[in-house]
């Protein structure tokens, strides 16, 4: 049974897969600065929703599956944030 934890680490691995994807549109990793009021600060370049999106959503949909289980069926999970 994986600890409390656990999840939290889980979330770091695929957390890098966006960032990655924010510096490629904006240059910045976490202080992208990237939406402004009336609308983006730049297009997003040629083929960006075809490659980066459209492979992380493929990478990242079972893992849906896997954080539900690392979450669902964890007792200090359930324990900690039930009422």
């Amino acid at each position: 049974m994986p600890g409390a934890f656990t999840p939290f680490l889980y979330c770091f691995r695929d957390r890098e897969l966006i960032l990655d994807m924010f510096e490629q549109v904006s240059g910045g990793r976490l202080l992208y600065s990237y939406m402004w009021i009336g609308g983006l600060a730049a297009d997003l370049t040629e083929g960006f929703g075809s490659n980066a999106v459209l492979k992380f959503c493929d990478y990242f949909e079972p893992k849906i599956k896997e954080y539900n289980d690392l979450l669902t069926y964890n007792k200090i999970f359930i324990d900690r944030t039930a009422m």
